[in-house]
C-alpha cells in the first residue's frame, strides 16, 4: 500500500515538472492527497459541490475518521452521576426480583455508557442488617426462580432480561425472540442485575441495556 502511495506521487511530482498542462490538475491532487479539506482551496476552479464532495472522501479525512471510529470502539465511553435512578425502595426490589427484601436506602448511583452497553448502578444499605430469615428467602430463590437467581463463592445473584412492564410477583419473565423456528432468551435489550453479598451490608443492583 506503500509503495502503491509512493507511485502516485511520483507520477503527480512528474506532472508538476514536466508537463504544464496537468499542473493545476496535480496541484489540487497533491492538495486532495495531504491536506484535509484542502480542495477548499480552489474551490472556485473545482466548484463548491465537487470540491466538497471530494474532500469528505480524501485520505487525511478518512484517516481521520478511521481513527477517531477506532478510539470510540476502544475507549469511547461517558460515566457520571445519572438525574435519576429507577429503583428506590424495597418495594421495588421486589417487583423487579420478587423476593421481599428489607427496607432498603439507597446511598449512591453513577452512570455507564460505551458501544455494547449503558446501565446505571445504585447501592443501597439496609436500614437493619440483614437476617438470617432474609437469607433464606433467597436460598428459596434459587430453588424456586433459578433461571435468575443463583449462589455464588461470594454472594446472591439475580440477573434477568426482563419483560416490560417488569412486575415478578405477578410472572413477568424473560424476554424471548423467535430464531429459526425456536424461542430463545433475547440477549440484546434490557437487563436487571442484583448483587446480595455474604459479607457487608450494601445490594447493589444494575439497570441497564446492553448489545
Amino acid at each position: 500500500m506503500i509503495l502503491f502511495y509512493i507511485c502516485i506521487l511520483v507520477v503527480v511530482y512528474c506532472a508538476l515538472i514536466f508537463n504544464k498542462e496537468w499542473r493545476s490538475r496535480a496541484n489540487s491532487f497533491l492538495l486532495w492527497f495531504f491536506i484535509p479539506f484542502g480542495l477548499l482551496f480552489v474551490v472556485r476552479r473545482m466548484g463548491y459541490i465537487k470540491a466538497s464532495i471530494l474532500s469528505i472522501f480524501s485520505p487525511p479525512a478518512m484517516f481521520i475518521v478511521i481513527i477517531g471510529g477506532l478510539s470510540y470502539l476502544i475507549d469511547g465511553h461517558s460515566e457520571g452521576v445519572p438525574a435519576s435512578i429507577p429503583y428506590h425502595t424495597a418495594a421495588d426490589l421486589r417487583r423487579i426480583t420478587g423476593v421481599d427484601f428489607p427496607d432498603v436506602t439507597p446511598v449512591d448511583s453513577a452512570y455507564y455508557e460505551d458501544f455494547n452497553r449503558s446501565e446505571i448502578s445504585i447501592k443501597f444499605v439496609p436500614r437493619r442488617p440483614l437476617s438470617k430469615a432474609f437469607y433464606s428467602k433467597l436460598r428459596h430463590a434459587c430453588v424456586a426462580d433459578p433461571c435468575c437467581w443463583e449462589k455464588e463463592e461470594s454472594g446472591y445473584r439475580y440477573y434477568i432480561l426482563p419483560e416490560q412492564p417488569i412486575d415478578r410477583p405477578n410472572g413477568t419473565h424473560i424476554r424471548q425472540v423467535e430464531v429459526n423456528g425456536e424461542m430463545e432468551n433475547d440477549w440484546q435489550g434490557d437487563f436487571i442485575e442484583v448483587f446480595v453479598p455474604f459479607k457487608g451490608d450494601t445490594i447493589y443492583v444494575k439497570d441497564g441495556w446492553a448489545r
